[in-house]
C-alpha cells in the first residue's frame, strides 16, 4: 500500500508537471502571437504617422494631437489583443511586454511629431519670407528668417538669405532702370530724347552691354512716340479741316441769306489764316451782292405797301414775286387749289 501510494503521488506530480507544461506552451504561443501582432500594428501606425500632417477629425496639425492620438490607438490595441488571450499567465506577460513597447513607441511618436512641427515652421516661415520679398520688405524677410533660424539647416538658411539678397539687389536694379526710362520719357515729351541718350551713354552706372540695350530701347521708344505724334497730328489736322469746312459752309449759307453779321466771321477767318485774302475778297463781294439784293427786295415791298406797281423788267422785283408765289403755293396746298389760284 505504501508502494502504491508512492507511485500514485509520483503519477500525480507527473500529471501536474505535464499540465503546467501544456499551460506554459499555450501561454507562450499566445504571447508570441499577441506580441507579433502588436509590433506589426505599432510599426504600421508609426509609418502612417510620418505621412499624416493634418488630423482628419479635428482639422488641426497632426503634431498637436500626436501623443493623444497614439494613446488612443494603443489603448484600443491592448483591448483588442487581450480578447484573444485564454490564460492569465499569457495576459500578464503580454501586458508587461505591451507596456514596454508603448514606452519605446512614445519616443518615436514624439520624434515624428517634432519633425512635423519643424516642417510646419519652416514652411510657414518660407511663405512669410516670400510675401515680404514680393512686397519689397526685405528687412522684414530677414527678421522672419532669423527668428526661426534654429529650425533651418545651415544650407537652407544660406539659400534663403541669398534669395532675399538677390531679390533686393534685383529690385534696386529694376528701380534704377525704371527711373532712367521715366526720365527719358519726360525728356522725349520735351523733344530732348537725343540729348538725353547721349548723356546717358556718357555717364551711368550700368554695365556696357546693359547700357547699349537701354539706349536702344530709348531710341525705339522715341521712334514709337514720334510715330504716335505724327498720327495724332494727322488726325488733328483732319479734324481741323472738317471743322473748317463745316464753318465755311455755315458762312456761305449766311452770305447767301445776306446776313451782314457774317462779315466779322470773314475777317476773323482771314486773320487766323483759315482762308486766303482772295477767298475773303470773293466772300465779301458775294455778301455785298446779297445785301444789295435784299435791299432791292425790301424796296419792292415798300412799293407794294405804298400801292405802287412792280417793274417786271427788274430782276429784284421778279425775285420778290417768285418768292411770294412759292410761299402761297406751299401754304395753299398746290397750284391746283382754288385758294391758291
Amino acid at each position: 500500500m505504501q508502494s502504491d501510494a508512492t507511485g500514485a503521488a509520483r503519477l500525480a506530480r507527473q500529471v501536474s508537471d505535464f499540465a503546467d507544461l501544456i499551460v506554459e506552451e499555450q501561454a507562450q504561443a499566445e504571447f508570441a502571437d499577441a506580441v507579433s501582432s502588436a509590433e506589426i500594428a505599432t510599426r504600421e501606425y508609426l509609418a502612417r504617422s510620418k505621412g499624416i500632417r493634418i488630423n482628419s477629425d479635428t482639422g488641426r496639425p497632426a503634431f498637436e494631437t500626436a501623443e493623444q492620438d497614439f494613446e488612443s490607438f494603443y489603448s484600443d490595441l491592448e483591448t483588442s489583443v487581450a480578447k484573444n488571450l485564454t490564460s492569465n499567465r499569457a495576459r500578464d506577460r503580454v501586458s508587461e511586454q505591451l507596456k514596454l513597447m508603448r514606452e519605446n513607441a512614445q519616443a518615436d511618436v514624439r520624434s515624428i511629431a517634432r519633425g512635423h512641427q519643424i516642417d510646419d515652421i519652416v514652411t510657414r516661415t518660407s511663405a512669410s519670407v516670400d510675401r515680404y520679398v514680393a512686397a519689397g520688405e526685405y528687412d522684414a524677410a530677414r527678421l522672419a528668417l532669423q527668428n526661426q533660424k534654429a529650425h533651418f539647416s545651415p544650407q537652407n538658411m544660406q539659400r534663403i538669405s541669398d534669395y532675399i539678397d538677390s531679390a533686393q539687389s534685383g529690385a534696386l536694379h529694376d528701380q534704377a532702370i525704371n527711373d532712367v526710362m521715366a526720365q527719358h520719357a519726360e525728356a522725349m515729351r520735351q523733344g530732348q530724347s537725343a540729348e538725353f541718350i547721349r548723356n546717358f551713354r556718357a555717364s551711368n552706372h550700368f554695365e556696357d552691354e546693359e547700357t547699349r540695350k537701354l539706349a536702344s530701347k530709348m531710341l525705339a521708344q522715341n521712334r514709337e512716340y514720334q510715330a504716335e505724334q505724327d498720327e495724332l497730328d494727322t488726325e488733328f489736322k483732319a479734324q481741323e479741316a472738317r471743322a473748317l469746312q463745316a464753318r465755311l459752309y455755315v458762312v456761305d449759307e449766311r452770305i447767301d441769306r445776306g446776313d451782314p453779321s457774317v462779315m466779322g466771321d470773314i475777317e476773323e477767318m482771314l486773320a487766323a489764316g483759315d482762308i486766303t485774302a482772295a477767298t475773303a475778297s470773293d466772300k465779301r463781294r458775294r455778301l455785298e451782292r446779297a445785301l444789295e439784293d435784299n435791299r432791292a427786295v425790301t424796296d419792292g415791298y415798300a412799293i407794294l405797301s405804298a400801292g405802287g406797281i412792280l417793274d417786271p423788267k427788274n430782276k429784284h422785283h421778279r425775285r420778290l414775286v417768285d418768292n411770294e408765289l412759292a410761299v402761297i403755293v406751299q401754304e395753299g396746298g398746290g397750284i391746283d387749289q382754288p385758294e391758291t389760284r
